[in-house]
């Protein structure tokens, strides 16, 4: 039994069974409950399930092309119909009023499932069909398709006698035509013959033409080979000498960046010598100044001097011999830079120098060789020369010597240090204050003593 059918089947056997054995009345139902009920007998309610059952054992064990979802929806409205029978059949009243719906489910519902299950082309497809049935319909088939080729066998011979019917009505006509058209021809014929030989003649004379312009063609060819052939071998030159210039001006590349830095590298360098001289020129006036300003100072201590002209005097001194070393800083400042700066470019001028030949042997390995090698040179030749002299900016070396860790570290070991020296400038302020004239026996100050100058600007390395 098919696994598809058997659920259907079941519910099938269900109803059969059910109205065989249910108390409705027997005979007609119109006759037992009236003339509003079917002309249906329990025993024809009965038969009708009991007949499509017998209409799917066609089936035997093969499975139908029917979705199983269909045959599922219609048992389970089956089986809905069996439980509402159960409960409404047995009383009048209520199967009057269920009546109309019963009969129509079943009709509506056996009905799909024949067009889903016994159809012709269904069963066709199945090979279901009774044997004398499928025997009958081929040979009524053969003899269709035998009566078709007769047809049109037929149909061909009828053409036939009618095509030959009008030929030999139009035969006279066509006799008179062909003595005509015969006429014509011979006439065509000679006239074809002049044009043929006139035709032969320019033919045989353009055959020669060609075989001139054949041989000139050869002789094109010819050159035309040996030009190819030359342009060949100048484009091998040309090719080398592209190589060349390609290296040449990857030489020329490298040593332009190189003379660049080199010549930025003696600037500085030179520039230097002139910071030394200054520096030098700033030592020497230091200490001149320094030699004429111990003097001086000494020969005012001799004398008795109240603490603001003491302060003075030392103030003078300081600044007599600061702007000498203020410049002598600048000098030592920018000597350091310049010297960072132009070692920075020797290195980037030797680094482009030799680029050229480490890159010929990195061309002997493999390409990441090659490619670290540019990366690592292009990192050396990207790199800012400002990075030297980067940091914090002093006015002056006493900024310089404030911001220093040695002064830190003696403002953390000494606290009092700090304190100490404010509060001597305050108290000297004070003092200045106090004075309301110069003492008059107090010596004065010699006129070539150094007066104070503003401390040079700091210059910035290039």
């Amino acid at each position: 039994m098919s696994e598809k059918l058997k659920p259907l089947i079941d519910v099938l056997d269900s109803l059969e069974e059910y109205f065989d054995s249910t108390s409705m009345p027997s005979g007609l139902l119109s006759h037992g409950w009236g003339w509003h009920y079917p002309y249906l007998s329990k025993e024809d309610l009965g038969k009708v399930f009991r007949n499509f059952k017998n209409k799917l054992s066609i089936y035997k064990d093969q499975e139908p092309d029917c979705d199983v979802e269909i045959i599922n929806a219609h048992v389970k409205n089956l089986t809905e119909l069996k439980n509402n029978l159960s409960g409404y059949a047995s009383n009048n009243a209520n199967f009057n009023a269920m009546s109309a719906s019963v009969f129509g489910s079943i009709y509506v519902i056996l009905s799909d499932l024949e067009t889903q299950l016994l159809s012709w082309d269904v069963l066709s497809s199945k090979n279901l069909l009774p044997k004398r049935l499928s025997g009958r319909c081929l040979g009524i088939k053969n003899q269709l398709d035998a009566l078709d080729t007769d047809t049109s066998g037929l149909q061909k011979k009828i053409d036939e006698i009618n095509s030959a019917h009008s030929a030999a009505e139009a035969l006279p006509t066509d006799l008179a035509l062909l003595k005509q058209t015969r006429e014509q021809v011979i006439k065509f014929n000679k006239d074809t013959e002049n044009e043929v030989s006139g035709l032969l003649a320019k033919t045989l004379k353009a055959k020669q033409d060609a075989q001139v312009t054949l041989s000139e063609t050869i002789a094109i060819k010819e050159a035309t080979d040996q030009h190819l052939t030359r342009l060949k071998s100048a484009e091998v030159e040309a090719q080398k000498i592209i190589k060349q210039c390609d290296s040449a001006l990857q030489i020329a590349t490298t040593e332009g960046i190189a003379a660049g830095f080199e010549q930025k590298a003696e600037q500085l360098r030179k520039s230097i010598y002139l910071y030394i001289l200054g520096l030098v020129i700033a030592l020497v006036s230091g200490a001149t100044m320094g030699f004429f300003r111990v003097d001086a100072l000494s020969s005012v201590l001799n004398n008795s001097l109240t603490t603001g002209q003491a302060v003075l005097h030392t103030m003078m001194a300081v600044f007599s011999i600061g702007g000498p070393l203020w410049l002598a800083w600048i000098c030592t400042q920018q000597i350091n830079h310049r010297f960072r700066l132009s070692e920075d470019y020797s290195y980037k001028a030797t680094v482009s120098k030799s680029f050229m030949g480490f890159k010929k042997l990195a061309e002997r390995f493999d390409p990441e060789t090659e490619e670290r090698l540019f990366n690592s040179t292009l990192d050396r030749l990207d790199e800012m020369p400002l990075r030297l002299i980067e940091g914090k900016d002093y006015n002056s070396p006493w900024h310089e010597f404030i911001d220093s860790d040695a002064f830190k570290k003696a403002v953390d070991t000494f606290p009092q240090l700090a304190r100490e020296a404010g509060r001597f400038a305050n108290s000297t302020k004070l003092k200045k204050n106090k004075i309301e004239k110069p003492n008059s026996q107090v010596t004065p100050i010699s006129q070539d003593e150094p007066q104070e100058s503003t401390p040079p600007e700091k210059s910035t390395a290039a």
